[in-house]
């Protein structure tokens, strides 16, 4: 009998996802494309409203690993760090400035 323990196959990568998030591949990383914009709005985001930004990686980051077990909710998660870079920050930016500008009054 030997003590060597027997190698250990491979995962399989995950099979590619039918329909995609906005930004993000098959196997569910971000495309060429995808990474630009969530660069740009990244930064956006940092200027306008900070906690959006870790909303947002927070979300994608959780979406990466339920990509391979349940495509559907990793979708609806890239979706949703996608509205808190730009829709929820622009929101939350002119709400913080509306009522700076109104308490100036």
């Amino acid at each position: 009998m030997s003590d060597v323990a027997a190698p250990v196959p491979a995962p399989f990568p995950p099979p590619p996802a039918a329909k995609r998030a906005f930004g993000i591949g098959p196997d569910g990383t971000y495309t060429t494309f995808g990474q630009v914009l969530a660069f740009v709005f990244g930064l956006y985001s940092m200027i306008v409203f900070v906690p959006m930004v870790f909303l947002g990686a927070i979300l994608y980051d959780r979406s990466e690993a339920h990509f391979p077990q349940n495509p559907k909710r990793a979708r609806a998660m890239v979706r949703w760090s996608w509205l808190s870079l730009t829709v929820f920050s622009t929101l939350c930016g002119a709400l913080i400035w509306g009522a700076v500008i109104a308490s100036q009054k």
